[in-house]
């Protein structure tokens, strides 16, 4: 991570365990969620404090996108492989709770919020 106007660099890697891949910005810019090892964690960036979402066990296969709702409380992240579904799959995390909220299974790949982050709509 990159503060620009201040050249100054972040090494997520150095925060966190593991390889940070994915990753995405929290509506207010105040938190990065990012995938590692078939979970989520969700650093604050003033402080630098990690929470994980562990979803392995629940979600499981490989990433292919994560993106925040837009009033900052969910996360909605689609894998694929692990031979369950060749279209692939959409689970969505509480943060509030730290945890997969739910794992919907079927033909979906790509999340898309509404504008006050009630609604997911999955492609």
């Amino acid at each position: 991570m990159v503060d620009v106007s201040s050249a100054t660099v972040t090494d997520l890697a150095r925060i966190t365990t593991g390889f940070p891949t994915l990753s995405a910005w929290s509506p207010n810019n105040k938190s990065i969620a990012f995938t590692f090892d078939f979970d989520i964690n969700v650093v604050e960036t003033e402080n630098k404090s990690v929470h994980n979402i562990p979803t392995s066990e629940v979600c499981g296969g490989m990433f292919g996108i994560i993106l925040w709702s837009p009033d900052g409380k969910w996360i909605a992240h689609s894998h694929y492989g692990n031979g369950r579904y060749s279209h692939g799959w959409v689970c969505i995390s509480s943060l509030d709770k730290g945890n997969v909220y739910l794992n919907v299974n079927g033909h979906a790949s790509m999340p898309v919020w509404d504008h006050t982050g009630a609604i997911c709509m999955l492609q």
